[in-house]
């Protein structure tokens, strides 16, 4: 089957983007624990953090501090964006587990035992080669997984062309999360990271999703008929190509 970014989407810089608080926070958790309380407040977040300062937390505490702080890669109004990390198998698997998730991609859940052994090692993996990657996207008002992020680099971590795309839980679905992520991912990638082009694909059937790359700045460049072995059905309709450049960003071409 194609590519794991069937839903991609990428912003222009406007005044959309104007409300959204592209703050970064990758810090290691032995440097955040004088201040873990303070921020807690300040960003919402359910459990209080006290703990973590004093070294009392139990064992859900300091996962929770794991999963739902450390290494932010980069915040929205309503998400924050963080690595992955081995303990979040069991989020993955439920993602990849919902029929309506899977329906354009490979149109059948994702074995456990592949996530466990490739998709998740190949995620972490990709954080060593660089900057960019995939990330974890967790809704700020409850701090629940929604899905996943991606502004994914060559297999050598270069960042000058990137694939960006996101995979988000059915139920989030209709909420803008896709193209807030991606937003905030575009404009990370070409303010600091040195993107130069951001692409997309998705199989031409894929309404939502074309539409959500059309909101969010990116323009058509091209209906492509790959060959697959396994065929999922429409796709004889082909594959669609989105993209857009930082030469382009915020000027509306």
């Amino acid at each position: 089957m194609p590519m794991a970014f069937r839903a991609s989407s990428t912003p222009r810089r406007d005044s959309s983007a104007s409300t959204i608080d592209f703050t970064t926070a990758d810090i290691p958790v032995t440097r955040i624990a004088p201040w873990l309380t303070a921020i807690s407040n300040r960003r919402g977040f359910r459990k209080p953090l006290d703990s973590a300062v004093d070294g009392r937390q139990d064992a859900d505490d300091r996962k929770y501090v794991e999963e739902k702080l450390v290494e932010a890669f980069v915040r929205t109004d309503r998400l924050v964006l963080r690595r992955f990390t081995m303990s979040d198998i069991d989020s993955l698997v439920r993602l990849d587990s919902d029929p309506q998730v899977m329906r354009f991609l490979t149109g059948k859940p994702t074995p456990r035992v592949e996530i466990e052994d490739q998709v998740l090692p190949g995620i972490l993996r990709d954080y060593q080669r660089g900057p960019a990657g995939r990330f974890a996207g967790i809704e700020r008002s409850t701090g629940e997984f929604v899905g996943w992020l991606a502004l994914q680099p060559a297999e050598d971590g270069s960042v000058a062309d990137v694939e960006l795309g996101f995979r988000l839980r059915a139920s989030v679905w209709g909420r803008g999360y896709a193209t807030e992520g991606a937003c905030a991912l575009i404009w990370k990638g070409f303010t600091e990271l040195g993107v130069k082009r951001v692409w997309a694909q998705t199989m031409a059937v894929n309404i939502a999703s074309r539409r959500v790359m059309v909101k969010a700045g990116l323009s058509y460049v091209r209906t492509f008929h790959p060959h697959f072995e396994d065929p999922l059905p429409s796709t004889e309709h082909g594959e669609v190509e989105y993209e857009l450049r930082q030469a382009d960003w915020g000027t509306g071409r």
